[in-house]
């Protein structure tokens, strides 16, 4: 009886470890491409050179009063993604909207973003892609 108890026990403590060792392994949600944020602005990936800009985007949706509105975008260009920059076009920093990328992103043709704004605020973003053509 112990030893069924210890066998399960030191499965769960490998695949513990494993999962902890190889984030890459815990799911699709982990991405290998620095992200940083200036104010409300997003930037992921890196540019390189010779890269093109591919698409861009302009994301923008009225205030709500007392709630906070989101919105998506869905980018499809075709060619390998290598930096994006989602800029707020607030003029406050302390108003807007937080870009997020949930899927793809650089080192995918896709991309899938959500944008939150805090209550009371318009989301107004400019989105540009860039990659190898």
């Amino acid at each position: 009886m112990y030893a069924k108890g210890s066998l399960l026990l030191a499965f769960l403590v490998a695949m513990t470890v494993a999962v902890a060792t190889f984030p890459a392994a815990a799911g699709p949600r982990s991405r290998w491409y620095p992200v940083s944020y200036n104010g409300n602005n997003l930037y992921a990936g890196q540019r390189q050179r010779g890269d093109w800009q591919l698409s861009a985007h302009v994301v923008t949706k009225p205030a709500i009063r007392k709630q906070a509105v989101v919105q998506t975008l869905d980018i499809n260009v075709g060619y390998n993604i290598t930096y994006i920059a989602a800029l707020d076009q607030a003029r406050n920093a302390s108003v807007g909207a937080f870009p997020t990328i949930v899927s793809g992103g650089p080192g995918y043709k896709y991309a899938y973003m959500v944008f939150r704004s805090k209550v009371g605020q318009p989301i107004n973003f400019r989105v540009n892609t860039y990659g190898r053509r």
